[in-house]
């Protein structure tokens, strides 16, 4: 910030006025330079307040409060003092990579649901399913990383019951989290004819890097050059698939690698979260807390990941490793379920300002943005004898996997890219 305001003192002490191209007159001084240190953090040129520290030390108490909530759950008020100190220690450790603020405000709502499953687990009820639901929800609207867990969560619970309680519970839990992916299927059907409830696109690398057995994604390039015949759209899925089912072996043997590859990231912290589930293994509370922390490491392992991905759980590590101290008689179960509806407000705020904007997004874009799915067919419908725009067609076909359309759209094509059909 000192160079940035250093540098417009200068201009203005030692600049001479001149005229631009447009006939605009400016002040300037020819060749003058600033330099920054991008491990430093992104250099932010405003003399403004920009509000990241605040949102930083927000982002850190928050995750702070829930971890040190969940190890008062499992073994009373200094574990959980205890927990919350290792996270912030543990979040110190933490390198800060393009995806570090992405995962830094992801974390606590990853927190949420954990924190709820716990609860849940040591008393159950249409309260505690509710909450569950809701936490869940304000994750899916940011990320698709937890979408499995709770249907997981309830079909275990039909096969456990078979009832009309047991169905009633799974549907509290899962009518939250059907309403948090709406926004996205809405968005993804208005821009690419598709209703599919994650970020269209965003995983592919991920799963072309899986489905080769790649550990990590580090130096992220054109999945097209690691691997030519995968398609666009949901038709990389079933190309996966394949790929998986002509060698099973191989692949299990690259999610094992991967699953070392993440316990290696912090392995004592591993180790002090297996110790305190262990210790603390006849408590539901803890053993909810084991699944989610294994759900979370398993959904990564089974595609090529990136290791600040796992920045998340390594809290929900924290809150287990407190089983180890001293059980306290004290009761914290209150106290945890309060801290859990208090940070659930706001995040459940912000991620309905998420669902709202990826809402608008939909139809928005599909008006204003030329390479949109709608945009494309209008321009189609007022020329219809594009050579490049049937040729365009026949490409999404292709993507979506419709062959015989792919064909016929490219048939009339004189474009000699139509030769690839």
């Amino acid at each position: 910030m000192k160079q940035y305001t250093d540098l417009l003192r200068h201009v203005l002490a030692t600049g001479s006025w001149e005229e631009n191209r447009t006939g605009i007159k400016t002040l300037s001084v020819f060749g003058a330079q600033a330099r920054f240190d991008l491990a430093a953090g992104f250099p932010l040129l405003t003399t403004k307040r920009d509000g990241v520290k605040t949102g930083f030390l927000l982002a850190h108490l928050l995750i702070a409060l829930l971890t040190g909530a969940a190890g008062a759950l499992l073994a009373g008020p200094a574990a959980g003092t205890f927990a919350a100190l290792l996270a912030l220690f543990v979040g110190s450790l933490m390198p800060t990579p393009d995806g570090f603020l992405k995962m830094l405000f992801f974390t606590p709502l990853v927190l949420l649901p954990a924190l709820a499953m716990a609860l849940r687990a040591r008393r159950p009820g249409a309260a505690a399913d509710w909450l569950t639901g809701l936490a869940f929800a304000a994750g899916l609207l940011y990320r698709s990383t937890l979408f499995f867990l709770p249907f997981l969560l309830a079909a275990w619970e039909l096969a456990r019951g078979r009832d009309r309680r047991s169905a009633l519970s799974a549907a509290r839990l899962l009518l939250p989290c059907a309403l948090a992916v709406l926004p996205w299927m809405w968005m993804n059907g208005r821009l690419h004819g598709q209703w599919t409830p994650f970020e269209r696109g965003a995983s592919d690398m991920l799963v072309v890097g899986g489905a080769l057995g790649m550990i990590d994604t580090t130096p992220e390039g054109d999945r097209r050059a690691l691997a030519p015949d995968a398609p666009e759209g949901p038709g990389i899925l079933r190309w996966a698939a394949g790929r998986v089912a002509a060698d099973p072996l191989a692949y299990a043997l690259a999610v094992l690698r991967r699953l070392l590859f993440a316990f290696g990231l912090l392995p004592w912290l591993v180790l002090l979260a297996a110790g305190g589930l262990w210790r603390a293994r006849h408590d539901p509370a803890a053993r909810a807390l084991g699944l989610f922390a294994a759900y979370f490491f398993a959904v990564h392992a089974l595609l090529a990941t990136l290791p600040y991905y796992y920045e998340p759980v390594w809290p929900v590590l924290c809150a287990m490793g407190a089983g180890l101290l001293p059980l306290s008689r004290a009761k914290t179960e209150r106290f945890s379920r309060a801290l859990l509806l208090v940070a659930l407000i706001p995040c459940l705020a912000y991620a309905t300002s998420v669902a709202a904007a990826v809402a608008r997004y939909g139809a928005l874009a599909s008006r204003t943005d030329p390479t949109s799915r709608q945009a494309f067919e209008l321009a189609l419908s007022a020329r219809p004898r594009d050579a490049r725009l049937k040729l365009r067609r026949a490409k999404l076909a292709l993507a979506e996997g419709r062959l015989e359309d792919a064909r016929a759209a490219s048939s009339d094509s004189t474009d000699p890219d139509a030769a690839v059909f």
